[in-house]
C-alpha cells in the first residue's frame, strides 16, 4: 500500500512540480489549495503526511496545525507528521511552526529536492516506530493483564481448599 502525502499549497504550479516528484517516489499524493480544504482532507484521508505551506488564503499554516493538534480528538489526525514547506523563512514562524509540533520546516523554493525526499522519510520512519511502540506497549498490556487474571484464579482456587 503506498504511503499517502497531503500537500497543503496555495500555488498551483509549486503543487504540480511537487506532486510530480513525490509520484515519481512512488508516493500516493492528494491535494489542497487551502488550509480549510486540508484540514478537511486531513480528517477525511488521514494521509500518512503532511507537506503544508505557512502564508495562505482562508486558513494559514499556522492555523492548520493549531486545528490538527490542538483541538482534534482523534489521535490519528493528531500523529500524522506535518513538514512545513513555506517561503516565510522567518525564524519566528519556523518557531512557532515546531511549537505547534511540524515535524520539519523546510524553505521555499526548494532547490535541493533530495532534503525534501530526506526529511519526508525521516518523517515516516518516525511514525512507524512510534506505531510500532504504541502496538507492543498495547501487546504487553494485554499480558500483564492476561497473567494478573491467571494469578488472581489460581490465587482464588488456592484460598478456596
Amino acid at each position: 500500500m503506498a504511503t499517502t502525502i497531503l500537500l497543503i499549497d496555495d500555488e498551483e504550479n509549486f503543487r504540480k512540480s511537487i506532486q510530480y516528484f513525490l509520484e515519481d517516489l512512488d508516493y500516493s499524493v492528494i491535494t489542497a489549495e487551502n488550509g480549510e480544504l486540508g484540514v478537511q482532507r486531513i480528517i477525511d484521508d488521514l494521509p500518512d503526511l503532511v507537506l503544508l505551506d505557512l502564508c495562505m488564503p482562508v486558513m494559514s499554516g499556522l492555523a492548520v496545525l493549531e486545528k490538527i493538534h490542538h483541538s482534534s480528538n482523534n489521535p490519528a489526525v493528531k500523529n500524522i507528521p506535518i513538514i512545513v514547506v513555506s517561503g516565510n523563512g522567518m525564524m519566528d514562524d519556523v518557531v512557532k511552526a515546531l511549537r505547534c509540533r511540524a515535524f520539519d520546516f523546510i524553505t521555499k523554493p526548494i532547490t535541493d529536492f533530495v532534503v525534501l525526499e530526506h526529511a519526508i522519510t525521516k518523517a515516516i520512519q518516525h511514525t512507524k516506530l512510534l506505531k510500532e511502540n504504541q502496538q507492543y506497549q498495547q501487546h504487553l498490556e494485554e499480558e500483564i493483564a492476561k497473567r494478573t487474571r491467571r494469578l488472581n484464579e489460581t490465587f482464588d482456587m488456592l484460598v478456596s481448599e
